[in-house]
């Protein structure tokens, strides 16, 4: 029982010590505004060896981009799940906005890379954790925004 709870504590003192990034590119024609990355960080562990993770909580202030704009966000690694939205100013309402990340225990990754593409009305996104491409959609519709 005490090395397991050791092996647990050194798992999450290796996440908290580790930095990640959230690489953002539009490279879409358009503003984006209301941009909203949101994150879930582990704070501990259950009898059972299992995460306890927080609420959702954004992980950075609301931004908007200018087209072929970039923008890097830094974060710990007990950062686990992720949430992403953004509007377009005059086109798509919330051509994404969700959930976008939820493989707590696969957390060996080191960055985050979303890029935004298209058109004001034909917008794209791709969003890959580590090299897994999790998202890839074009000519998205409109959405409501997600909120945790």
């Amino acid at each position: 029982m005490q090395s397991r709870e050791n092996a647990e504590k050194a798992d999450y003192r290796r996440l908290l010590n580790t930095d990640k990034v959230i690489r953002i590119k539009n490279n879409g024609l358009y503003h984006v505004k209301n941009l909203k990355i949101y994150a879930r960080m582990i704070y501990g562990m259950d009898t059972f060896g299992q995460y306890l993770l927080s609420p959702w909580y954004q992980l950075e202030d609301t931004i908007s981009m200018n087209p072929l704009e970039s923008k890097t966000i830094d974060f710990y690694g007990v950062n686990v799940q992720f949430a992403f939205s953004f509007d377009i100013t005059w086109g798509t309402d919330f051509p994404y906005s969700g959930v976008f990340w939820t493989d707590s225990e696969n957390n060996t990754w080191d960055a985050i890379d979303i890029e935004l593409g298209g058109t004001c009305r034909m917008a794209n996104i791709d969003i890959k954790v580590g090299d897994q491409k999790v998202v890839s959609e074009s000519n998205c519709s409109a959405h409501k925004e997600w909120k945790p």
